[in-house]
């Protein structure tokens, strides 16, 4: 495993200094490691984080934020990182969006609320996917999705193993701010009202 120390070591690293981009998922990586990335002086030219499977705590997923905001960060893969909404709220409230056109927050204990906050961004509008698998769909987190001004610009939304309530599926297929959409998936169970589920 790569640790903490190892991705200190890499950001600490002068020959890094084109690296575009950096993959180290399942690496065990927590707060110390997320800390030195973001005090990097030499990964000016990063485009493309990949830190999946790694435990991100709250105060981590705000100092990475704010990195990914300064060098121009366009990818970011958080899934299976353990965020809940708090941390999702401070990735945005520290401007991570800015630039990203691909944010992942598949397989992490957020809510409808994490949607409501991404939708509320003006930030929102600059990207072009947002990955956000297995997890509760609810009509409130939908609904404000839909109704931001800036979902026009989503190419692609994936929610591939997520539980959408029926009243939030119909609203995703009728709504007209959909129509960019060219990459859909949120196929792969609706929820019933009683709690029953079809594939």
């Amino acid at each position: 495993q790569l640790g903490d120390e190892g991705l200190a070591a890499i950001a600490k690293a002068p020959c890094l200094h084109r690296l575009r981009h950096l993959m180290v998922e399942r690496n065990e990586i927590g707060f110390e490691g997320i800390g030195a990335l973001t005090q990097s002086r030499t990964l000016g030219s990063l485009r493309s984080l990949q830190l999946g499977s790694n435990r991100l705590s709250v105060d981590a997923a705000e100092a990475l934020a704010s990195f990914a905001s300064r060098v121009g960060v366009t990818f970011l893969d958080l899934k299976r990182t353990g965020l809940e909404d708090e941390a999702v709220a401070r990735i945005v409230d520290k401007g991570a969006l800015k630039k990203l056109k691909t944010l992942d927050l598949s397989n992490n204990r957020i809510t409808d609320q994490s949607l409501e906050h991404l939708a509320a961004s003006e930030d929102f509008g600059t990207m072009n996917q947002l990955i956000a698998r297995a997890y509760d769909v609810r009509g409130e987190g939908v609904r404000a999705l839909l109704e931001s001004p800036h979902v026009e610009h989503i190419e692609s939304l994936m929610l591939r193993k997520t539980r959408v309530a029926p009243e939030a599926w119909e609203q995703m297929v009728d709504h007209r701010k959909l129509g960019a959409v060219t990459r859909f998936h949120a196929f792969k169970y609706l929820v019933h009202r009683q709690g029953g589920s079809w594939n």
